[in-house]
């Protein structure tokens, strides 16, 4: 995961995503790390660039999971 320039954040995320089925929106993300919005946006939409997530919008927001 560090090959593909995670940091550490989007790495346990991606884990939490993998090993518990765990899905993100951008606030719990932000919560769940206690950053701000744009960098919870920034962390998600990376993860989602490299194909290692994928992303379906619910209501007003997006709900990231793994594929």
């Amino acid at each position: 995961m560090d090959k593909l320039g995670l940091n550490e954040r989007q790495i346990k995320a991606f884990a939490l995503m993998v090993n518990e089925n765990k899905t993100f929106t951008i606030n719990n993300y932000l919560n769940c790390f206690e950053i701000s919005r744009v960098t919870a946006s920034k962390d998600l939409n990376k993860l989602e660039s490299l194909n290692l997530i994928n992303k379906v919008k619910k209501g007003r927001s997006y709900i990231y999971y793994v594929k």
